[in-house]
């Protein structure tokens, strides 16, 4: 009798525990497919980003400017509209951003990436500003920032630099490369090793620039995104004779924003910047690659003076390649010289530069206006007190064309721009 009640009594317990193992599954995979309000999924289990709840309003009507404020290190930025005149329209204060680096266009609306952290912002056409994220594994706020921000071709795409980090990749330096086109409903994020400089999207594939994590090697990645899958590894010649040895000159990628990467008649140039510093020889390679094969077809030494590069783009059928210093290479379709010319700075300007120390904080070429824009931030004060200025150029001779001083005192060090057409 005494055992038949025990028996009982076991299998009431073992019956619920049961239960309550099968209300555990089940509260877990409802909840594994139904996201959070205000969080928006990728098809299936391929989830690519993520947008935040803290839904704010930025309204752009009539601003021909829109300017980011923000620190290296500490939480919080400026977003501050301006007309032609600089004069301010709007401006909202943001709790959350650091570094906020790199602007790109989708479907009227502008997405904002940061370089230090998985916090990025979005203004969309309505004025709704949203914070959006990587791959919900990485964690908002994490330190883990992207190395450029891209669109091209319905798709948005950004880079997670986790690094050698030791929750996500322990043993090599990678970089989870993200993809997003919201009308196709296509999303997805890889991760392989490397450091990503830039990517270009031509039919329906992904070719990602990268450096090693030696950085003493740069290839491109061929990756088919519906699949999400890996096709091939082109590895660049970039003339490492030395190995390892970080004395001996070699070229690698760079530049802002991923202007190291460009498509131009389809072909893929390659921007190499070399690590000499003693200033001799060419400091700017461009090699030309058949996006087919990935092979080497032409390489072009732009100038034969040091150039320090900073960005290039394509502008009426012919490539234009920015220096630090305001010096400026054209090539026409057939990748030879056109001219080559510096941006006008009068003497003013000059002394300004030197006394207050001025640099070249961030440029933007406008296709509408057939201009360059350029965004001097003279950094001698605090932030408050700095004077901050876009100064316009004619695209075609470098002369200057108008000075718009920024009337927004910002706390913050680091100030990038965009050019808005209201």
């Amino acid at each position: 009798m005494l055992r038949l009640k025990y028996f009982k009594i076991s299998s009431l317990i073992l019956l619920i525990v049961i239960i309550l193992l099968l209300s555990i599954f089940l509260y877990v995979r409802q909840s594994d497919s139904k996201p959070e309000a205000g969080i928006q999924l990728s098809s299936e289990s391929n989830e690519a980003i993520s947008f935040g709840l803290d839904k704010q309003l930025f309204k752009m009507n009539g601003a021909r400017y829109l300017v980011m404020y923000s620190n290296i290190l500490e939480e919080g930025a400026d977003l501050v509209a301006y007309d032609a005149k600089g004069q301010v329209l709007q401006n909202l204060n943001l709790a959350k951003g650091k570094k906020l680096d790199f602007t790109a266009r989708l479907n009227d609306d502008i997405y904002i990436a940061s370089e230090r952290q998985n916090h990025h912002f979005v203004i969309h056409k309505s004025g709704d500003v949203d914070s959006y994220y990587g791959p919900s594994i990485y964690g908002p706020d994490r330190q883990i920032g992207s190395n450029f921000l891209r669109s091209s071709q319905g798709y948005l795409s950004f880079t997670v630099n986790m690094g050698t980090h030791p929750d996500y990749s322990p043993n090599e330096y990678s970089n989870d490369y993200v993809y997003w086109n919201p009308d196709q409903q296509v999303f997805g994020h890889i991760k392989l090793p490397g450091y990503f400089e830039s990517s270009i999207i031509l039919d329906e594939q992904a070719y990602v620039l990268y450096m090693n994590g030696k950085n003493n090697a740069i290839g491109i990645y061929v990756i088919d995104l519906p699949s999400n899958k890996l096709l091939v590894n082109y590895p660049l010649d970039n003339h490492n004779l030395a190995g390892n040895d970080p004395d001996q000159e070699i070229f690698l990628a760079g530049g802002g924003n991923g202007s190291s990467f460009q498509y131009f008649r389809d072909k893929l140039l390659v921007f190499m910047i070399s690590n000499d510093s003693t200033g001799y020889g060419p400091s700017l390679l461009i090699q030309v690659i058949d996006p087919k094969t990935g092979e080497l077809e032409q390489e072009i030494k732009v100038p034969e003076e040091p150039f320090m590069f900073n960005t290039a783009f394509v502008h009426d059928h012919q490539l234009y390649i920015i220096s630090e210093t305001g010096q400026i290479a054209v090539l026409d379709e057939q990748l030879k010289p056109s001219q080559t010319f510096r941006l006008e700075q009068p003497p003013a300007l000059v002394q300004k530069i030197e006394e207050e120390r001025g640099i070249i904080s961030a440029i933007q070429p406008d296709e509408d206006s057939h201009s360059l824009y350029v965004l001097y931030d003279f950094v001698k004060n605090a932030p408050e007190n700095r004077t901050r200025e876009i100064r316009q150029y004619d695209l075609t001779t470098g002369k200057e064309q108008s000075v718009v001083s920024l009337a927004y005192k910002s706390k913050y060090e680091i100030v990038r721009f965009l050019i808005n057409n209201p």
